[in-house]
C-alpha cells in the first residue's frame, strides 16, 4: 500500500472505533496477524501498531516509532509493514509471559470481545487507537501477533486490550507483552500522544 492509502485506512478504524456494531464486526474477520521485524527498526524503542481498515477488511500497521514523524509522512509506506488480521492455523524475563497466561489471555479475547467491545467504546477511553510495543518483544525476526485481553477488575472495565507477540524459538516458544492501548497517552514518554504521529492526521 502506499503511503496515502495507509493514511486512508487508519482514518476508517477512527471513524467506526466509537461504533461497538461494526468494530465487532471487523473483529470477526480474525484475531491474529504475522508481522517481521525489519533491520531498520532496531533503532527504535517501540512498534507503533495501527488498526486500519481497507478494502472493508482489516489490517495492523506497523511502524517503528522513530520513523512515526511527520518529515516521514510522505514515504510512512517504506517503514510501515501492513498485516493482514486473520483467523490463526493452529495454535521468561520481565517483557516474557508464561504460556498458561499467554493462552489465556488470548482465550480471554476470543470469549469475550462481543461484550466486552460495547463496554470499552463506553468507557473514559473508548476503544484503542493503537498500540505501541516495545521493541524487545521480538526475539525472531518472524512473529506472530495474537489479540488478548487482559484481565483487570479494579478498573473502570474488567478487561485490558491486549497483544501477545508469540516467538517461535524452534525448540522454545517465548511469549512477550511489552505491549500498551492508547489511550490513555502519556503515562510515560514512549506514550506521549505526539509521538504517535499518523494520529495527528486525524484529531
Amino acid at each position: 500500500m502506499d503511503s496515502k492509502t495507509i493514511k486512508e485506512s487508519i482514518a476508517n478504524w477512527e471513524a467506526i472505533r466509537q461504533n461497538s456494531v461494526q468494530v465487532t464486526k471487523f473483529f470477526e474477520q480474525g484475531n491474529t496477524f504475522a508481522y517481521s521485524f525489519p533491520a531498520y527498526a532496531s533503532t527504535s524503542g517501540s512498534i507503533h501498531a495501527y488498526p486500519g481498515i481497507h478494502n472493508n477488511i482489516l489490517y495492523f500497521f506497523l511502524i517503528p516509532s522513530a520513523y512515526d514523524k511527520q518529515e516521514y509522512s510522505d514515504v510512512i509506506d517504506q517503514y510501515t509493514s501492513v498485516c493482514l488480521v486473520v483467523h490463526p492455523i493452529g495454535g521468561g524475563g520481565g517483557h516474557e509471559i508464561s504460556s498458561l497466561v499467554a493462552k489465556e489471555r488470548i482465550a480471554n479475547w476470543d470469549k469475550n470481545y462481543h461484550d466486552w467491545v460495547p463496554v470499552q467504546i463506553n468507557s473514559t477511553f473508548g476503544m484503542y487507537e493503537a498500540f505501541c510495543i516495545s521493541t524487545e518483544d521480538f526475539e525472531v525476526e518472524k512473529v506472530t501477533v495474537s489479540f488478548a485481553l487482559k484481565a483487570s477488575p479494579a478498573a473502570e472495565v474488567n478487561f485490558q486490550a491486549d497483544l501477545i507477540i508469540t516467538n517461535d524459538k524452534g525448540k522454545q516458544v517465548v511469549y512477550d507483552d511489552f505491549v500498551e492501548p492508547v489511550p490513555p497517552f502519556g503515562l510515560t514518554d514512549e506514550l506521549a500522544n505526539e509521538n504517535f504521529y499518523l494520529l495527528q492526521e486525524f484529531n
